[in-house]
This record gives structure tokens, C-alpha cells and sequence, in this order.
């Protein structure tokens, strides 16, 4: 009986070194798969990364000239608002100007802006005058829907830090049609003026 005993102490003992055996090397192979698969997400979370990056440099838009005027520029305008502006001009109000105007009169687009001056002020246009000339100009660019602004310059001979209260200066647009548009670009040089950002015809 006592050798029994002993016997199945015995087996108890060798299958216990075997289950703290197996549960050890199952959890160093858990902890493995669970790094690889870190390494993988961690890899892929760097590559995606990378491709936005790469992404984000090549839609990066340069305005010639426009670094060196705002670093003497005192106003409360800021430069990402001056190329939120011109971008927007060039990427969607355009087109929405083309849309309305297109097709009517001299006539018709004064009263155009009349009806819709409120409208028309949001997209940075702040008299009749300057709406007829600058949708005249962009009739000249070409086919609105399939033309694309390649380079905005602006004329830094033109810049001018007092301009009856605004600095102001010529840009030119530039599309891949191989024509252009000129405006005449103001940026308020205090909070007191309004508007604070406007476009004129050239």
C-alpha cells in the first residue's frame, strides 16, 4: 500500500511539471504572436503614415512671393487665411461664378452681384465692378470644370504696406490651360477695417 501510495505521488508530481511546462511555453508563444503582430500593425501604422505624409507634401501649395511679404506684414490677417482664400478662389468659387454668370450680359451680372451681393462678398468680391471684371477674366481661362491652377505669383513691385489702410499687392493665377488671371489682393492692417481680406479686378 505504501509503495502505491508513493507510485501515485509520484505521477501526480511528474504530470504537475508537465502542465506548469506546457502552460509556460504556451504563454512565451502567446506573447510572441501578440509582438509580431504589433511589429505588423506598427509597420503598417508607419507605412500610412508615410503614404499621408507624402500625400500632404505633394498637395503642399506654394504662393511665390508671399512668405516674404507676410514676414513684413503687420495686420491681423495671417498667411494660411491668405492661402485659404486664394486656393478657395481658385478651386471653388471660381466654378461657382461661372455657373451663375455664364452666358449672360454685362447687364445681367451687375445685377447678378446686386441680388446677390451678400453671396458674392463671402468669396472676398466687394463691388459690382470687380465681379464683372474678374468673371470676364475667368471666361478667358478656358473650360472651368478642366482647368487647373499650376502657380500663383504674386508681383512684388506692386506691394504696397499703405494702401489707405491696407497693404496690397497684384497675384497672378496661372493655369495649366496657359492662361491667367490678375488680381489685386488686400489685407487689412488693423481689426478696425472690414473687410479684412478683399479681391479687386486688375
Amino acid at each position: 500500500m505504501k509503495k502505491f501510495l508513493i507510485g501515485l505521488i509520484i505521477i501526480l508530481c511528474i504530470l504537475l511539471i508537465t502542465q506548469l511546462i506546457y502552460f509556460n511555453f504556451t504563454k512565451k508563444t502567446n506573447i510572441s504572436n501578440v509582438n509580431n503582430n504589433n511589429i505588423n500593425l506598427d509597420n503598417k501604422t508607419i507605412q500610412s503614415n508615410i503614404s499621408n505624409l507624402n500625400q500632404i507634401e505633394e498637395e503642399k501649395i506654394e504662393i511665390s512671393g508671399l512668405d516674404d511679404i507676410m514676414n513684413k506684414y503687420e495686420g491681423e490677417v495671417s498667411i494660411e487665411k491668405v492661402k485659404e482664400e486664394l486656393i478657395k478662389f481658385t478651386d471653388t468659387n471660381m466654378q461657382n461664378m461661372y455657373l451663375i454668370a455664364s452666358g449672360k450680359s454685362n447687364n445681367k451680372i451687375l445685377q447678378i452681384y446686386d441680388l446677390q451681393e451678400e453671396d458674392i462678398n463671402e468669396m472676398n468680391i466687394y463691388s459690382g465692378e470687380d465681379f464683372l471684371g474678374i468673371v470676364s477674366q475667368i471666361f478667358l481661362v478656358g473650360n472651368i470644370k478642366n482647368v487647373k491652377c499650376t502657380n500663383y505669383i504674386i508681383e512684388e513691385e506692386t506691394v504696397n504696406f499703405d494702401d489707405n489702410g491696407y497693404t496690397s499687392f497684384y497675384v497672378t493665377l496661372k493655369f495649366d490651360s496657359l492662361k491667367e488671371i490678375k488680381l489685386k489682393l488686400y489685407l487689412a492692417n488693423n481689426e478696425t477695417k472690414n473687410p479684412i481680406l478683399k479681391f479687386e479686378n486688375v
